[in-house]
């Protein structure tokens, strides 16, 4: 169960914030290269029941595709934010400078895809911190903008501003509303 600071940490708000608020639109890092496979790619089309050719079937995408290959999908890119975040560390660094907590995803605004990234490419993602902003009861929300990179493309493959909240839990037992 998550709980809420007690009124004698609140000197942590401030601290947390102080801390977030000196990376404000500085870049936070930068991923790993990743690469794109086909195995991947399959595997995000089966899972989601969209078997689309153009993204699972090289041979119908050599013939038929603008792209002369298969692409990923748009969504299994978006959804490697996670890995790409978790790799750059930043919001672990703060996580466990602060105690006891846990990110909860938020949402995503400004979503935009685009270009399209063809299997066997490298992507990786880079994030600028945007804001953080305490919303009481121990919960701090995050924003980050991040764009992945598709390696030797001057385009990116998509942009997207995550939000995330930060949890703690406290010792006076009170629930946690998100």
């Amino acid at each position: 169960m998550l709980t809420v600071l007690n009124k004698g940490n609140e000197m942590i708000n401030q601290e947390l914030i102080n801390r977030c608020n000196e990376f404000i639109d500085k870049e936070v890092g930068v991923s790993s290269w990743v690469e794109v496979t086909q195995d991947m790619t399959n595997e995000f089309g089966r899972s989601t029941d969209d078997v689309d050719p153009n993204h699972m079937d090289p041979e119908w995408a050599s013939r038929n595709s603008p792209f002369g290959q298969t692409i990923s999908y748009g969504f299994w890119t978006l959804s490697m934010l996670s890995t790409m975040c978790y790799d750059i560390s930043f919001q672990q660094n703060i996580m466990d400078s602060f105690g006891k907590n846990y990110p909860i995803n938020y949402g995503l605004e400004k979503v935009r895809f685009i270009s399209p990234v063809p299997v066997g490419a490298k992507i990786r993602c880079r994030m600028i911190h945007q804001s953080v902003e305490f919303k009481g009861a121990g919960r701090y929300l995050f924003k980050s903008k991040n764009t992945i990179e598709i390696e030797g493309q001057e385009k990116p493959a998509l942009t997207a501003e995550w939000l995330y909240m930060l949890v703690f839990s406290g010792v006076d037992g009170h629930n946690v509303e998100v």
